[in-house]
């Protein structure tokens, strides 16, 4: 049977609670309290590492912390769940019979995945009402589906549940069902990703990373990775269902169901584990689009990404709920629309909102998508080694993009070209023994004797390059990546083993960076820059920093006919400079005592602070930029989910409009300060 009604905005409880910050001031170290992904309060005891679901304080009213936020107001209608499957092949069809509570509305043909979902879940004595796309949405009507695709961020949020179909039961499903369960119930999630023990843990130093090693067998393992081998997993609509369901979603295979939270808390888990099989591995981290919830753009882009639908189209569309609504408004959806088109529309809505160009970072020449101008992403071509984690830097320092789209092929940018590729070599694997020959091309006993650049010594450019930055020096709380001149001793020291076996721990620390290197390859210049490139990069492209992207972009003239044409640019992929990636280029080295550190803001990402090492003062203002100027006014700086990776706030006191980027450097500061900037076309 089927229901029409209209659907208001949800309505939830009022949360009487604390806020968190209120928690956290009514507490003394040790004790920390954290907010669930349930958005359930936790406090935890540091020193002993245990956690509570009460306050420390016994006389502290319960009141003020106990229970769940933003629950669903039992009153609200219609009351409905949503359905999460795998649509399958459309072959061998079966017919379902539609009709109101009048008459009969006749027939539709669904997929048999369907048919098999909804033998499964109907209830014999009464009556169940789901939302199923297959049924709820014409999708043999271009307008129905232009219309509906943007209600999906409402049609799942207003659900009293999701049901997260995986297929019917299999002999060892029940199995993986019920260790996922045990090993969700040791774990607690917080809604900004920390995992904590759960106070109910039988186990508790499961919820740990590698330290901890699980007691499951071989046959364990692998029911846990046919359970994840189920192409519901590989659906990038699962990424909006799983994140726009509330507490109250369930996983279902066959007749068994598990909370979709004990369910993510597992994998969450497992993900920071050393499993016994590569192949499980594998399949774990292929969970991540779902199982963390993103909350900014970039991240949910890339996730995207690396999930499965038939639709090229829907690499935009959806994603269309889980990204800021300010930028999801920009977008038209219109499956008429050709997928260059729609990829093309969401770069410029993007940059349009951020005034940022960070996109070209997904860059890649390897295309299927046809007629897509190169700037765009091809969302549709799967990324390969190189493209699987984008780095943040700040190349281009606080700036915004100075972009103009005159036609759906041209984007005009603005930059500086830092070097010339004049040699490349052959991308890094993930071979200690390949990586050691690479390194030892470069000879670096003599880089290291070779005159110092900007403070820069040869080594030091090639240590920057080779590490993307990613050093202790700039991360401080992050130890596995080691110093500069740790990378400096671990590289020599490697470069001398041509075998790769090295026998201290400089070998892991090295094996711990190559996922992030693989698929990359070192380049020079004719001036001494080395960077890290994508593997497409040739001899005679050029290396450039574009205004408003916070990592180098390889640019390749572009050719009609065999001719170069004027000005006119191929992007080719992303470039990690050493000794251009804070911003160098533009504004020359960061002068003594001063050190650029990227440090965790509230959402996650890493912010630029610049720090004193002789009297520790930290601050924001790149020491570079001299005074702000008299017609503007620094904001304070707290990242919203529509920022771009690096962001400030400034106001205008005469007109009142606030800019996300620093005013010292628009295209007009910087020439005043001698950087000539060019325009480059690209095609």
């Amino acid at each position: 049977m089927i229901r029409h009604t209209p659907l208001p905005t949800m309505k939830y409880l009022p949360d009487k609670r604390l806020s968190l910050k209120d928690l956290e001031n009514s507490l003394i170290l040790p004790w920390m309290v954290f907010e669930t992904a349930e958005h359930r309060y936790l406090f935890e005891d540091v020193d002993k590492d245990e956690t509570f679901w009460v306050h420390p304080d016994p006389h502290f009213d319960q009141s003020l912390y106990a229970g769940y936020g933003k629950d669903p107001d039992p009153k609200y209608e219609p009351k409905y769940e949503a359905l999460s499957y795998v649509w399958g092949s459309l072959q061998n069809p079966e017919i379902l019979s539609i009709q109101d509570d009048a008459c009969s509305l006749g027939t539709i043909s669904i997929p048999s995945n369907l048919a098999i979902a909804l033998r499964h879940l109907r209830y014999q004595q009464s009556m169940r009402t789901i939302w199923i796309d297959a049924i709820c949405i014409n999708q043999n009507d271009v307008t129905d589906k232009n219309y509906q695709v943007p209600q999906m961020r409402f049609i799942y949020t207003s659900a009293e549940r999701t049901i997260f179909w995986l297929g019917p039961a299999s002999e060892s499903s029940s199995h993986a069902l019920s260790i996922l369960k045990h090993l969700g119930e040791q774990v607690e999630i917080t809604v900004t990703g920390t995992r904590l023990r759960s106070p109910e843990a039988e186990h508790p130093r499961w919820y740990r990373s590698a330290q901890a090693t699980l007691p499951y067998s071989h046959d364990t393992w692998q029911a846990v990775g046919n359970l994840l081998k189920r192409s519901w997993f590989e659906r990038l609509w699962i990424m909006q269902e799983a994140r726009l369901s509330n507490r109250f979603a369930l996983v279902q295979c066959g007749s068994e169901t598990l909370s979709w939270g004990l369910f993510r808390r597992a994998l969450q888990c497992l993900d920071h584990k050393a499993l016994p099989q590569p192949e499980l591995t594998d399949r774990i981290r292929a969970t991540s689009p779902f199982i963390y919830e993103y909350s900014d753009f970039f991240r949910v882009v890339a996730a995207a990404r690396r999930t499965g639908c038939s639709n090229p189209r829907d690499r935009v569309y959806g994603i269309l709920s889980l990204i800021p609504q300010n930028i999801a408004d920009r977008v038209d959806v219109n499956y008429s629309y050709s997928a260059a088109r729609v990829f093309t529309n969401g770069f410029l809505a993007w940059l349009k909102q951020t005034s940022r160009l960070d996109l070209l970072l997904y860059v890649s020449t390897e295309r299927v998508t046809a007629n897509l101008p190169t700037w765009v992403p091809d969302w549709a071509c799967l990324p390969k080694l190189g493209h699987i984690k984008i780095f943040q830097g700040f190349h281009s320092g606080y700036s915004a993009a100075r972009a103009q789209n005159h036609s759906a092929q041209l984007l005009n940018v603005m930059g500086l070209k830092i070097a010339t590729v004049q040699t490349t070599n052959v991308p890094f694997t993930n071979d200690l023994a390949q990586v050691s020959n690479i390194i030892r091309q470069f000879d670096l006993p003599s880089l290291e004797a070779s005159k110092s650049i900007d403070g820069y010594s040869s080594l030091d450019r090639f240590v920057l390059a080779f590490s993307m930055g990613y050093l202790k020096d700039f991360y401080p709380d992050l130890e596995v990546y080691g110093s500069l001149e740790d990378w400096k001793k671990w590289l020599k020291r490697l470069a001398s083993n041509p075998t790769g076996i090295l026998d201290d721990d400089s070998a892991w620390k090295i094996q711990y960076l190559l996922p992030m290197i693989q698929g990359r390859m070192l380049v020079t210049s004719r001036d001494g820059y080395f960077g890290l490139a994508c593997a497409s990069t040739q001899p005679g492209d050029e290396i450039c920093v574009i205004l408003g992207c916070y990592m180098a972009i390889v640019l390749r003239q572009h050719s009609v006919e065999s001719k170069p044409a004027n000005n006119e640019y191929e992007v080719i992929g992303d470039c990690c400079i050493g000794g251009a990636t804070h911003g160098e280029s533009l504004l020359g080295p960061i002068p003594a005592p001063w050190r650029l550190q990227m440090i965790q803001d509230n959402l996650g990402f890493r912010t630029p602070q610049f720090v004193n090492t002789e009297t520790e003062a930290r601050t924001i203002d790149d020491p570079r930029l001299g005074s702000v100027p008299q017609d503007w006014e620094e904001l304070e700086a707290v990242r919203l989910p529509e920022d771009p990776a690096v962001f400030k706030r400034f106001r205008n006191k005469t007109s009142g409009e606030v800019i996300n980027s620093d005013p010292r450097m628009s295209p007009e500061a910087l020439e005043q300060r001698g950087v000539k900037l060019e325009t480059f076309a690209l095609v």
